[in-house]
C-alpha cells in the first residue's frame, strides 16, 4: 500500500492513498469495491481487518482502533461522536500520539456540518452511510442547516458531502483549514469538537500547527484560540527581548496593516516623533494580544481581519488582561504610558503601579496634544536620572530575532553590522551575511554562515541522510528533526554534524520523521 502526503495542516492531511483514494474524502459505502463484507470479515480500500463492523466498546474504556496497513478504522462513530470529548480521547489515543504513522477512517458519521472539525483533528476518512439515513427520512443539507423536504434528496446531499470534503482538501492546501472550522459553525457539536481541541489538547495541535499561514480570518470568538495566537502570545513572553531604557507607549490598534501606515498612527507618530527613539510602542489588539512596534510588520500581526466593533467580549478581557501581567511581569522599563480610547479602560489594572493612565482618542488633536505633553514631561524627568538609552534599528531588528529564534540569539547579534540592500536588512559579519530581514513579511531568514550557531545550540536542525540537497528533501531523506521545528519555519540542514544547507519546513517535525512521501524542507542554500 502506499501512502502519498501532497500537504499538510496541522493534523489534517491531502493526497492519495493505494494509487486509487483521495483524502480527506467521503467514501461510498454501498461500493463493494470500497467497502466490502463477508463471511470471512471485511475489507477496505484493499485492507483485510477481519470484522471491522463488530462496535468495539469506544464509550466506556479505551480500545484500540482496528489496524491494517495504513489505514485504522474507528468503528460506531455515530454514536461516539455523541460524546465529543471522548471521541477525541480515542483521536489522541489512536493518531495524535502515534504521529503521522497512519489514515483515520471513523466509520458511521458522514454529518457534513462537523465534518470540517473531524478533518481538522485529522480523520481522513467517512463513509456516507448516515447521509444516506437521513436522506431516506427527506432531509436535505442545506448551508444553513438540515430542513425537510417532499422527496428523497440523497444525490444532493451526497454531492454536499462531498463538496464539503473537497473544500476542506483545498484549505489544506492553502493553509485555511481553521479559518474554515471557525466559519462554519452550523452545528453545536462542531463548536464543541473545535473548543475541547484548544482547550484541552493545545500542547499537540501547537506542534503541528504552521507557524505562519497566508491569512487568520477572524470572525468568531473562537479565533482567540488558535493555536498560532496562543502560541504568538507565548512566545511574546518567553523569547521576545524588549529594548532596554525605553519608556513603554500602549496604543490601540488600527485597522490598516501593519499600523504605522494606518492613517490614525501616522497622525499619532506625528504628534509624539521627536520622543519616538524612546519610546517603545506596544499596541493592543485582538484577538493577537500585544504588538510590539518591531513585531508589527510580521506574522500575525500584519495578516489578521477581524470585525471592528469598538466592543470586546469578556473572553478578550481576559486574554488581554493576563497577557499584560505576564508581558510586564517579565520586562521592566523606567515609565509606562496607556493611551487608550474608553473601550480599552479596561486594561488599567492590569498594568504596573505607576503607570501613567490616558484616556484619549487617536482622532482628538487635543487627546494627542496630552500624551505629547505627558510624554514630553516623562523623558525629561528620566534623562536627568540618565536612564533612558535611545533605540536603533538594529536594536529592533535583535529584538524581532528574540521572538523569531528564542533569546539565546541576542548575544549572538552584538557584533553584526547592518548593511541595507534595496528594501532589505542583510547583518553581516566579517563582510559574510548572516541573516536577512525582510519588512515585506517581517521575517528573518537564514543566511547558511549563521548555521553554526543553531548547531551549537541544538535549535532547529533537520537532520538527512548522507546526500547533498538540492531544491527539496523528502521525507523518506530524513532521519531525525529536532522537536522546536514547526511547519513554515527556518530550519538547518545537518548529518552528522555537517552542515548541508538551510530552508524552510514544510512539514511538522513529526511528520519530516515518520512519513515517507512528501517534501519536508524546501531548501535554500
Amino acid at each position: 500500500m502506499v501512502l502519498e502526503d501532497h500537504f499538510i495542516f496541522g493534523f489534517a492531511r491531502s493526497g492519495v492513498y493505494n494509487k486509487s483514494y483521495s483524502y480527506p474524502s467521503v467514501l461510498d459505502s454501498t461500493d463493494r469495491s470500497v467497502i466490502g463484507r463477508d463471511d470471512s470479515g471485511s475489507t477496505v480500500m484493499g485492507n483485510s481487518f477481519g470484522n471491522p463492523f463488530s462496535y468495539p466498546d469506544f464509550m466506556n474504556r479505551s480500545t484500540k482502533g482496528l489496524l491494517s496497513g495504513d489505514i485504522e478504522i474507528i468503528p460506531n462513530g455515530s454514536e461516539l461522536i455523541q460524546r465529543p470529548a471522548r471521541f477525541l480521547k480515542v483521536i489522541e489515543e489512536e493518531l495524535w500520539k502515534t504521529g503521522f504513522s497512519r489514515l483515520i477512517y471513523v466509520q458511521g458519521i458522514s454529518d457534513p456540518y462537523i465534518l470540517p472539525a473531524l478533518i481538522y483533528s485529522g480523520v481522513s476518512f467517512i463513509d456516507d452511510s448516515f447521509a444516506r439515513m437521513e436522506s431516506e427520512g427527506r432531509i436535505k443539507y442545506t448551508i444553513f442547516g438540515r430542513k425537510k423536504v417532499d422527496y428523497d434528496p440523497l444525490e444532493e446531499n451526497l454531492e454536499f458531502l462531498r463538496s464539503v470534503a473537497e473544500q476542506c482538501a483545498d484549505a489544506i492546501k492553502s493553509g485555511t483549514l481553521r479559518d474554515i472550522v471557525e466559519k462554519f459553525q452550523v452545528s453545536s457539536k462542531a463548536i464543541e469538537l473545535l473548543r475541547i481541541m484548544d482547550f484541552n489538547y493545545y500542547d499537540e495541535f501547537e506542534k503541528v500547527f504552521p507557524s505562519r499561514t497566508d491569512r487568520i480570518r477572524a470572525n468568531s470568538i473562537e479565533s482567540l484560540m488558535r493555536p498560532d495566537l496562543v502560541r504568538y502570545r507565548d512566545q511574546l513572553v518567553r523569547d521576545f527581548v524588549s529594548p532596554a531604557g525605553k519608556i513603554a507607549l500602549l496604543i490601540p490598534c488600527s485597522a490598516r496593516k501593519p499600523y504605522s501606515e494606518s492613517r490614525s498612527h501616522m497622525k499619532l507618530l506625528t504628534h509624539i516623533g521627536e520622543f519616538r527613539k524612546f519610546l517603545h510602542e506596544i499596541i493592543v489588539t485582538s484577538p493577537v494580544g500585544l504588538v510590539p512596534r518591531e513585531l508589527e510588520e510580521g506574522y500575525p500581526a500584519r495578516y489578521y481581519d477581524i470585525p471592528v466593533i469598538g466592543h470586546w467580549y469578556e473572553d478578550e478581557k481576559t486574554m488581554m488582561a493576563g497577557l499584560i501581567s505576564r508581558y510586564f511581569g517579565k520586562n521592566s522599563y523606567p515609565g509606562i504610558i496607556a493611551f487608550v480610547p474608553e473601550d480599552l479602560e479596561f486594561i488599567e489594572h492590569s498594568l504596573p503601579a505607576g503607570t501613567e493612565f490616558i484616556r484619549g482618542e487617536i482622532s482628538s488633536s487635543g487627546d494627542l496634544e496630552i500624551l505629547r505633553e505627558k510624554i514630553g514631561s516623562m523623558v525629561a524627568s528620566l534623562k536627568e536620572k540618565g536612564v533612558l538609552v535611545p533605540g536603533t534599528r538594529m536594536k529592533a531588528i535583535a529584538s524581532i530575532a528574540s521572538f523569531q529564534f528564542g533569546s539565546w540569539i541576542v548575544p549572538r547579534m552584538e557584533n553584526l553590522k547592518r548593511v541595507v540592500n534595496y528594501d532589505f536588512d542583510l547583518l553581516t559579519e566579517n563582510g559574510k551575511v548572516m541573516l536577512v530581514y525582510n519588512p515585506s513579511n517581517g521575517k528573518i531568514t537564514l543566511n547558511r554562515n549563521a548555521a553554526p550557531w543553531f548547531v551549537a545550540e541544538g535549535k532547529r536542525l533537520v537532520e538527512i541522510d548522507d546526500f547533498k540537497p538540492t531544491a527539496n528533501i523528502y521525507a523518506m531523506g530524513v532521519l531525525n528533526a529536532t522537536s522546536d521545528i514547526r511547519q513554515e519555519d527556518e530550519v538547518v540542514i545537518v548529518h552528522r554534524g555537517e552542515i548541508r544547507g538551510v530552508g524552510i519546513a514544510k512539514m511538522p517535525y513529526e511528520a519530516m520523521i515518520n512519513l515517507k512521501k512528501g517534501i519536508a524542507v524546501k531548501v535554500r542554500n
